[in-house]
């Protein structure tokens, strides 16, 4: 998607985080008949925590959040900004970047749709928890380790059911 065209509205929505071994990870979206990948290094920061990090921003009600993923070289950058006029929704922006880490980042907008906060909250939560059980088998684990910070998600975790419980979403 490029600057001129239009804001994705539907709520044909999906995710999916993998926890890749050796320090990387791949992230799939859709929406709306479309789709977005990145693959993720975890050599400079944990694309785990960022995204927790991120989500905790929206259901403190912070206005906007935002967070990058590293590539080597490359990645992409999610903006997060609630809509003034309807706040249970947001609108996510999603550049891509060429640049190496550490460098000047060139931004270039590669897709933009709105969601309602409570939907965005629960995919990624999914997508965490997900991890977080499949950590619990020794093998997957031993191939991962470190990746993934348990007790940060204990406390993410009560937190998103505290939220989804007020939204009537889940629990």
């Amino acid at each position: 998607m490029r600057n001129n065209q239009k804001i994705i509205q539907s709520d044909e929505l999906d995710m999916l985080l993998i926890l890749l071994p050796s320090g990387w990870s791949e992230f799939l979206l859709y929406i709306d008949g479309r789709s977005f990948n990145s693959v993720i290094t975890h050599a400079f920061n944990n694309p785990f925590s960022e995204i927790m990090y991120a989500v905790l921003d929206l259901i403190q009600d912070k206005w906007e959040t935002e967070f990058i993923w590293y590539n080597e070289p490359g990645g992409c950058k999610f903006e997060i900004k609630r809509i003034k006029d309807k706040q249970h929704k947001a609108i996510i922006s999603v550049y891509n970047f060429e640049e190496s880490y550490g460098g000047q980042l060139n931004f270039k907008l590669e897709i933009q749709f709105e969601v309602k906060i409570k939907q965005f909250v629960l995919l990624c939560y999914l997508q965490l928890k997900k991890t977080y059980l499949l950590l619990n088998d020794k093998e997957f684990s031993d191939k991962r380790s470190g990746a993934f910070l348990v007790q940060n998600f204990h406390d993410f975790e009560r937190k998103v059911e505290d939220f989804l419980k007020k939204k009537q979403m889940i629990f």
